[in-house]
């Protein structure tokens, strides 16, 4: 082989491998290119992810204010429930007192009723027998029969009555005097 043609050879494999090597750049720097084209998408996804990251905690931070905020709330609800039924319980108990009174009260206001009812009956009784008197003294011969009456009612009594007839009696004898000495007491002071 000659040597122009082991040149044009080389020169052949020198252009062939400038041209492979070209290519080869080329496709190197495209991929370059894209790659970099993708690095400065993910950057940008990288940023969107990182500012949605700092949106994401400060909502977890508002939610966890919210949610002690709440938990307070609903410590002070259960005291307060249980505060009401204290006074629910204490109201209960009164109200039961109040029944028991009131059931007491009833009792007695019926004994009162009943108390009265007779005491207007006996009331009437009186009134009636008043107006009876009335028109016995009121008249002249209603008035001489009771004084009749209150005689002969009297003579009974006296002939009923064999005792002592009020005197005082002494060895079997009435006694016509009697004399009575009150000595006043002695102040304690």
């Amino acid at each position: 082989m000659n040597k122009e043609q082991l040149k044009n050879i080389l020169f052949f494999f020198l252009i062939s491998i400038t041209v492979v090597s070209v290519f080869k750049y080329l496709s190197t720097l495209r991929d370059n290119y894209t790659i970099q084209d993708e690095l400065n998408k993910a950057k940008v996804e990288v940023s969107l992810l990182a500012q949605e990251k700092q949106n994401l905690l400060q909502q977890i931070g508002k939610e966890k204010t919210a949610n002690i905020q709440l938990l307070k709330e609903n410590a002070s609800l259960k005291g307060n429930l249980r505060a009401g039924k204290r006074r629910m319980d204490g109201l209960f108990r009164q109200v039961s007192g109040k029944e028991t009174e009131l059931d007491d009260a009833n009792a007695k206001l019926a004994v009162l009723k009943a108390e009265n009812k007779a005491l207007i009956q006996s009331h009437n009784k009186i009134t009636q027998q008043n107006q009876e008197f009335k028109f016995k003294f009121n008249s002249l011969v209603e008035l001489k029969k009771a004084i009749r009456n209150i005689k002969l009612r009297g003579r009974k009594d006296v002939e009923m009555d064999k005792g002592n007839r009020g005197y005082l009696i002494k060895n079997g004898q009435p006694t016509a005097k009697v004399k009575i000495e009150v000595v006043p007491a002695q102040s304690s002071e």
